[in-house]
């Protein structure tokens, strides 16, 4: 299985090479869980003596949840772009490489957030957001070509979906997170 994703990963195999089964989709959910919940999405940055129990849990959730419900909404543009194109037998390959390289991009900017912490020295922090920028640029190139290979397109209108893609799921994100969430959301407002 992961073999498959890293082949994606390298731009050269395609989502078709993925096995798209329910327990590979629940289980590369279940560690973008875990990497929300660990990655905290800023929580590092933030002095954890300033903040309640009550408050740090609330701006948890918020961090936890607004991830899962991006991935939603990404999921579901991508059920709705299949389904126009007449092609939705390949919405659960295309979900499933999609989750898959989420937790391998997420796992590597999880992994450069815990060295930041370790070494929070100006010259790592423009290293640890040098090598973030990078890894989110070859995201969307992976993304890409995924799309490429989903919805029958060229690689550069491919990267150009999965910007769009990723934008406009993040953005539904923080307005649903806000309207579920809404003193979480202001919490978190507030702290920025």
């Amino acid at each position: 299985m992961f073999q498959a994703i890293f082949r994606l990963c390298l731009l050269r195999g395609s989502p078709a090479d993925v096995k798209a089964t329910v327990p590979n989709i629940a289980s590369f959910v279940l560690f973008l869980v875990v990497l929300a919940w660990l990655g905290g999405g800023g929580i590092g940055t933030v002095n954890r003596s300033d903040l309640s129990a009550e408050e740090l849990k609330a701006l948890r959730t918020v961090i936890t949840v607004i991830p899962l419900l991006q991935h939603a909404f990404a999921a579901l543009m991508i059920f709705t772009v299949l389904n126009i194109r007449r092609f939705i037998g390949r919405f659960a390959q295309t979900l499933t490489s999609y989750f898959g390289i989420q937790v391998l991009f997420q796992a590597g900017v999880v992994t450069t957030g815990v060295v930041f912490s370790l070494f929070p020295s100006q010259p790592a922090l423009l290293l640890v957001a040098v090598v973030q920028l990078a890894i989110q640029i070859w995201f969307f190139a992976v993304l890409g070509h995924i799309c490429r290979f989903a919805f029958n397109i060229k690689m550069y209108q491919g990267v150009l979906a999965a910007i769009v893609i990723m934008l406009l799921s993040y953005f539904l994100a923080g307005i649903a997170t806000g309207l579920l969430l809404p003193e979480g959301m202001r919490f978190l407002v507030d702290l920025e």
